[in-house]
């Protein structure tokens, strides 16, 4: 499944939902070459076990809207407590342990491309994760 975060300041419901308005809107690099958000690949029986662990906690999931096969869900309340990015490689064998996924350098690029996408937009008011 695909797993896409995205910092913003405003809420935005109606354009992350729909695809061309998305990628209308989106798809433009700021200043630094980066995106305004960030997309993973994760199985579907992982996904709780991702955003456990790159939040440190139990993450309850809160679906904000579903349409057009994606799912909206706000992290906001999370977005200060993730992992920081520097960390990972202390820990990453327990996610591998955790996930029963191989150690590849894509299982490694997919977290430490989230865990710098949450640092690098720390400062936004909500944290919203969509998923396909």
């Amino acid at each position: 499944m695909s797993l896409i975060f995205i910092a913003l300041d405003q809420p935005d419901n109606a354009v992350l939902l729909d695809d061309d308005m998305f990628l209308e809107k989106y798809t433009d690099t700021d200043f630094e070459g980066f995106y305004p958000f960030e997309s993973i690949f994760m199985d579907k029986d992982n996904i709780n076990n991702f955003l456990n662990f790159i939040f440190m906690e139990r993450v309850d999931i809160h679906v904000i809207e579903e349409k057009n096969n994606k799912v909206l869900i706000d992290l906001s309340v999370y977005k200060s407590k993730f992992l920081d990015p520097d960390k990972l490689i202390n820990v990453y064998f327990d996610w591998l342990s955790l996930s029963s996924r191989e150690n590849m350098m894509s299982e490694y690029g997919n977290m430490i491309c989230a865990l710098g996408y949450l640092k690098r937009n720390s400062n936004k008011q909500n944290l919203y994760l969509i998923i396909e």
